[in-house]
């Protein structure tokens, strides 16, 4: 009887200059808060050990070369075994206006809520909050199926979408409010918006909430290499150094 042999063999991703590398060690956790436990919690059981340890294989090395964080939508450049780096995409669902009113309320009825957020902690309560108000905080398993790549692999999400959502682990260890920014909530309009609340709890109409809320959406900034709505169509721009060398950069909200 014939049978046919396969020699199938691991080929080795191209080597990066300035990649964005995974600051945790082998064998260390460097997670220290509730949120980016629970992140990596969520990576772990929706994803196979095999292909989580490929992912964080590609991020130590710094095979992911840009990443581009906005309102619903993570871009990132991977650089694997071929010339052309893939191209992936992200996308998280944002808040609508009927959450947005829930979410007020929750949040309003917790009167530490908006100084805990003024000293750049993300209260526990948060993700309760954000369940009752039909949608996640952290991503989901059906969530991440939407995930996208432009790799050959089937899977979702593949070793290149893992790399990239451990180092962001890293990234919303030191900025929880991340979160909030891919779901499309600004922190500082989020801040501004409990405060005016506190100091006018009896003086403002249920339906002032919903004009209130439309302030809370994120309007700017962008970081990491190519612009959003170049990404699939053009060449790998070079790594953005803020992102490398051991320092987390610093996010900032613009009105």
């Amino acid at each position: 009887m014939f049978v046919q042999k396969y020699n199938w063999s691991y080929s080795k991703p191209r080597e990066t200059k300035g990649g964005i590398r995974l600051r945790t060690k082998r064998g260390r956790t460097a997670y220290s808060n509730w949120w980016s436990v629970r992140w990596m919690r969520i990576l772990e059981e929706c994803i196979d050990s095999g292909r989580l340890s490929r992912g964080r294989s590609y991020a130590r090395k710094g095979q992911v070369t840009n990443i581009e964080i906005s309102p619903g939508r993570v871009l990132a450049c991977v650089q694997g075994t071929k010339k052309t780096p893939y191209h992936i995409s992200l996308e998280f669902e944002t808040v609508s206006d009927e959450a947005k009113e829930m979410l007020l309320m929750r949040f309003r009825e917790h009167s530490s809520f908006a100084a805990r957020l003024l000293a750049g902690e993300m209260p526990n309560e948060m993700e309760s909050a954000f369940v009752e108000a039909g949608i996640p905080l952290f991503p989901k398993r059906a969530e991440m199926r939407r995930f996208r790549c432009t790799c050959p692999d089937s899977a979702v999400p593949c070793k290149h979408m893992v790399a990239v959502l451990l180092l962001m682990a890293e990234v919303i260890d030191d900025d929880p409010f991340l979160l909030l920014k891919l779901r499309g909530i600004d922190r500082e309009r989020l801040i501004a918006l409990l405060t005016s609340e506190a100091s006018s709890e009896n003086q403002e109409s249920e339906a002032d909430v919903a004009s209130y809320c439309e302030d809370w959406e994120y309007e700017g900034e962008i970081i990491g290499g190519c612009e959003a709505d170049e990404a699939a169509d053009t060449d790998m721009p070079p790594a953005d150094d803020k992102w490398f060398g051991g320092d987390v950069p610093v996010i900032s909200y613009t009105d």
